[in-house]
């Protein structure tokens, strides 16, 4: 079995996730962290959503930002071999994770670094992309 959760501050997880279910509506265990909403610790919320670890279940944590405290509690984590934290969280990441991983029976780290990759270059300031693609003067 695979465990993904998104865990982040405030209501992000919870928005990503039904984004998420919205676009595959077949991924069933996908657990939602939104840290901070009421008074119980990210500590337990995500023992909660993850469950009892066992080593025969893979467990993919997506947190929202490198560093912060609901990315420190996800980090403890990582003493289990079958555990994988990405952080920086988006859409596009989330998609292509679950979507590259559907149809495999072991988590491959390279889908997650190639996956990791195309959201990055998912990130552009349109602006600039608009004006380039401008037509020149010159060019008329």
């Amino acid at each position: 079995m695979r465990k993904i959760v998104l865990a982040s501050h405030h209501l992000l997880a919870d928005g990503l996730k039904d984004t998420i279910q919205y676009l595959m509506p077949t991924l069933s265990d996908i657990q939602s962290v939104s840290a901070y909403m009421d008074n119980v610790p990210v500590e337990k919320q995500l023992k909660e959503a993850l469950g009892e670890i066992n080593e025969d279940d893979e467990y993919i944590i997506f947190t929202d930002m490198l560093g912060g405290s609901v990315n420190q509690e996800a980090v403890k984590y990582l003493q289990y071999p079958n555990v994988y934290v990405i952080t920086g969280m988006n859409l596009p990441i989330v998609l292509s994770v679950c979507l590259s991983l559907g149809n495999c029976e072991k988590v491959n780290e390279d889908i997650i670094r190639n996956a990791i990759d195309d959201a990055k270059s998912q990130i552009v300031y349109v602006n600039d992309v608009m004006k380039n693609m401008g037509v020149d003067e010159d060019d008329e």
